[in-house]
């Protein structure tokens, strides 16, 4: 049996996504947030909500941006601004 990966208050993270230029990587699950680290070991940093279970996590070819998806919602923050959503639709 292998162990589940789990985020915040033990909620499975269902989405996972690798900075294109080696910068991070970001996470989201069925808590809806969604998180940043800059290192495996490294404290995880929220970025922000969907309110609702993550589906996806994509960043843009050049790195720049961070796309998450859940369930006819999607949000893209500036990498450099993780905390500052450039779009949100709902």
């Amino acid at each position: 049996m292998r162990p589940a990966v789990v985020g915040p208050k033990g909620q499975p993270l269902t989405a996972f996504g690798f900075s294109p230029v080696g910068a991070g990587f970001a996470t989201g699950g069925g808590h809806g947030r969604v998180e940043w680290r800059d290192a495996p070991d490294a404290q995880p940093v929220p970025v922000g909500e969907l309110f609702a279970f993550v589906r996806n996590i994509q960043f843009t070819p050049d790195g720049t941006r961070l796309l998450a998806a859940s369930d006819g919602r999607w949000v893209v923050w500036d990498v450099s601004e993780k905390k500052k959503p450039l779009v949100r639709v709902a």
